[in-house]
């Protein structure tokens, strides 16, 4: 198969010396796929999918995903995170999609804490809850460590899955020294993890 890549929308920042990237990038995948996707161009956000559509050779829209950024400047840098995604299923027909939202929430370092997937919105008892905790050393910069990963069903109180870290070769819960994963534990429902 063959993919053809066209770019239009080039910015460049003459003051800054600073390339923003292309505003829109169309993939064209074997003359039966469109994929679309359109960028963000500002100094904070540049680089980054706002929107990505696809479609079909004649034009239906069968996907649109749609990206939400946010910048928070801090002393020296910028955390930059996805604050939530949207994503409408057209399957060809341009009404009512299946329309499917992802909300994330972050800490001070741009770690993922929590990723809400709320299914789709006309559907009951499809949400999952993700939960992420760290251990991080921020005498040595160590700062994304996972320690421990939990998915929940939709009452966001029925554990369905569970995995615990464990870092250098010390104790779980233990501040790695070095980041290196040395035991990954798993919970098993009903048995012995």
């Amino acid at each position: 198969s063959k993919t053809i890549y066209n770019y239009f929308g080039a910015a460049y920042n003459y003051k800054a010396k600073d390339f923003r990237g292309f505003g829109n990038v169309i993939e064209n995948k074997s003359n039966l796929i469109i994929i679309n996707h359109s960028f963000h161009q500002n100094d904070a956000l540049k680089g980054r999918e706002y929107r990505t559509d696809i479609l079909n050779i004649s034009n239906s829209l069968f996907q649109r995903e749609d990206f939400n950024w946010n910048a928070t400047p801090k002393d020296t840098y910028t955390i930059i995170n996805l604050t939530n995604e949207t994503t409408l299923t057209f399957d060809g027909v341009s009404i009512n999609p299946k329309i499917n939202h992802i909300r994330y929430r972050y800490d001070e370092f741009g770690n993922t804490l929590m990723k809400k997937n709320e299914g789709d919105n006309d559907v009951t008892g499809d949400e999952r809850y993700e939960y992420f905790n760290y251990i991080p050393n921020t005498d040595k910069w160590i700062v994304e460590k996972i320690l421990q990963y939990s998915l929940f069903d939709s009452d966001n109180t029925t554990k369905l899955k569970e995995t615990k870290y464990s870092y250098d070769g010390l104790a779980y819960e233990v501040t790695p020294t070095k980041g290196d994963i040395t035991k990954e534990e798993k919970f098993l429902g009903g048995g012995t993890n």
